[in-house]
């Protein structure tokens, strides 16, 4: 019987088939009922695509994996990213994507269809996951519906089609007919296509009397409503080639071994036609040869078909044990895929936890900072509302003595505009807003200038002395304090190399007269070789780089507290941390250099500058308002006769 194999398959997909069935001794015949045609997509697409996070890639086929290929090579542009995995139906589209995007790719173990693939633990929970499908056009739209379901976000991009042929490109041969015994067809649109161009032809039982191989059951549905008996329907384990290989060459055993069947015994010849011999021990030796004969041609035909059944088992063994290895092998890999993401997953909170505590422990070393500030103005703000309270108590109840005596309110306003100047003085250290305070109670007083002429006299003296005071600039006081901080790493080291001194040889006159000069000089040039002492205590150390850091650190260490010192208004921590940075500076720094002394001089500007608000905390003028009030108070009201 005829060994062809007839492919009904794309024209691409078929070469490593065909090459592979052609060493196993079949003659293979190529057939495609469709072309494969890329669709086309515009470059911001893509580049919206290859650019996007996504938490899943799925591609469906080996064609979408080379036309998306091809797509994003037109372009310059790269695969996208996955953070879960990428995902295929089967290994033969994961072998194509691997070859395209070396990375971890994960399929289903067993059966090679959506179902399997929509049953893997990393499809179940996708809630508000990002998910690329890359597809041909028209295809199933299964696990795009599912993962959208499950509540993902999912993208479809179809990258091909598939285009039928016209009718003349899509006839059999009658060559094809007749050789052909066998038919592989992995697509269900392929194989509607031919069932309904053999119905047409008339092809229909040489159609059951082949045998089909088929990749699953989807297929074989279509086979299977073309009249095609099931018994004549043959299961690969998947779309690669491997997998095909070994179902035809068990179909190649099967059928070799129905072919020989030993045949029934044949008839004896009529023993009319043969005369009798006319020995007959002659008609003996002849019956005795023939037999003989047929019993080794018998025993060589049976022990040929014999061995190569024995082959052909151990073939199909040896092709078995190979798919089941490559099966391990997948499960391995894809085991050994899902613990790396695992340990990346793992290796990432790690890092978060890491940085997350480190500017944990960074904030609360400002916090503490912050919390005391707050605190402190919290206090300050409890203060002036109890002061504004007692300024309404004390308004309502001049308001009740207006009617008695309207002088007395103008002292008790007058009073509270004074009191509440010296304590904004005392509590915020504002001369703007005591200045402020104390105008309005001069300008309460002038509208009876006879009666506080006196308190008026020496408002406008306390209002002088208020003025002079100096406003506190710690504001710029800060920034220099930062600027400084900032110009440290910048800062020359005073250089500790030592030269020795330049020695001049004493020059001995020849004169026989100057022999008291010549013994004088060559005296002071030995003692000068004998001994030398050099004192080099006072220079620092050459500084290496880790030393050098160490006191940068230190500086900018020393001018934080000085910050914080003006922020809580502490003169004597500003003091201490100043006059350690002058110090420090002019130890380790070469003070030679221009910025270096322009650093020392703005530490030693800094070093007089005052920072706490020593300002008075009472003035003559309250109190004479308080004596004034005080007489009022205790003074007999005087009565109309």
């Amino acid at each position: 019987m005829s060994q062809g194999v007839l492919l009904v398959r794309a024209e691409s997909e078929n070469q490593p088939l065909a090459l592979m069935l052609g060493e196993r001794g079949f003659n293979v015949f190529s057939h495609s009922l469709v072309d494969i045609e890329a669709v086309p997509h515009d470059e911001n697409e893509l580049n919206e695509l290859a650019s996007a996070h996504w938490h899943g890639i799925i591609v469906v086929s080996p064609n979408a994996t080379r036309f998306f290929q091809r797509a994003l090579k037109a372009h310059t542009l790269t695969w996208p990213r996955a953070q879960k995995h990428y995902f295929t139906v089967g290994p033969g589209t994961a072998k194509a994507l691997q070859a395209e995007i070396k990375e971890a790719i994960t399929w289903p173990a067993a059966n090679y269809d959506s179902e399997a693939l929509l049953a893997l633990s990393d499809l179940q929970q996708v809630q508000d996951e990002k998910w690329l499908i890359i597809t041909g056009k028209n295809g199933r739209r299964q696990v795009e519906s599912t993962l959208r379901e499950r509540g993902a976000k999912v993208s479809v991009i179809e990258i091909y089609q598939r285009v039928p042929k016209s009718t003349a490109d899509a006839l059999l041969t009658s060559d094809t007919t007749t050789q052909v015994q066998r038919v592989v067809v992995t697509s269900r649109e392929q194989a509607q296509l031919l069932c309904s161009m053999l119905n047409d032809e008339g092809l229909s039982e040489w159609a059951r009397n082949c045998h089909w191989v088929v990749p699953s059951d989807r297929v074989a549905q279509v086979l299977e409503a073309c009249d095609i008996a099931t018994s004549q329907i043959h299961f690969a384990a998947s779309a690669m080639p491997e997998d095909l290989v070994a179902a035809l060459t068990r179909i190649k055993s099967t059928m070799k071994t129905e072919e020989n069947k030993p045949a029934p015994d044949a008839e004896p010849l009529n023993k009319r036609e043969f005369k009798e011999p006319k020995s007959k021990s002659g008609r003996a030796w002849a019956v005795l040869m023939f037999v003989l004969l047929t019993l080794c041609v018998v025993t060589l035909a049976f022990g040929g078909w014999w061995l190569w059944q024995q082959q052909d088992a151990i073939q199909a063994k040896n092709n078995e044990e190979i798919a089941q290895v490559r099966a391990t092998l997948n499960a391995a890999q894809q085991r050994d895929a899902e613990f790396e993401r695992r340990l990346q997953a793992r290796l990432e909170n790690r890092m978060l936890e890491e940085v997350e505590q480190a500017e944990t422990e960074q904030q609360t070393q400002f916090s503490s900072l912050r919390e005391r500030q707050e605190a402190q103005t919290a206090r300050i703000r409890e203060q002036m509302a109890q002061q504004d309270r007692e300024l309404a108590r004390l308004s309502q109840r001049l308001r009740e003595t207006e009617a008695r005596n309207s002088h007395q309110w103008l002292a008790h306003e007058a009073y509270e505009r004074v009191t509440s100047a010296t304590q904004r003085l005392a509590i915020d250290g504002s001369p703007a807003a005591a200045l402020q305070l104390l105008q309005q109670a001069e300008e309460l007083l002038s509208e009876q200038p006879e009666r506080f002429q006196t308190i008026r006299m020496q408002l406008q003296s306390d209002i002088s002395f208020i003025a002079s005071l100096p406003e506190l600039d710690l504001s710029g006081t800060i920034v220099t304090l930062q600027s400084l901080q900032q110009q440290i790493p910048t800062l020359s080291i005073r250089s500790t190399d030592t030269s020795g001194d330049e020695e001049q040889g004493a020059e001995v006159s020849t004169e026989a007269s100057d022999w008291r000069d010549n013994l004088s000089k060559v005296w002071e040039a030995f003692s000068r070789d004998l001994i030398r002492i050099q004192k080099t205590a006072d220079l620092p150390l050459r500084l290496d780089q880790e030393q050098r850091l160490s006191l940068n650190s230190r500086l900018e260490m020393q001018l934080q507290l000085a910050q914080q010192a003006v922020i809580r208004a502490d003169q004597e921590l500003f003091t201490i941390a100043l006059t350690e940075s002058y110090r420090l500076i002019n130890e380790f720094f070469d003070t030679q250099q221009a910025d270096v002394q322009n650093v020392l001089r703005i530490l030693s500007s800094l070093q007089e500058v005052s920072i706490r608000t020593n300002y008075p905390t009472s003035l003559i003028s309250r109190a004479m308002l308080r004596e004034y009030i005080s007489a009022l108070e205790t003074a007999p009201i005087r009565t109309e006769e």
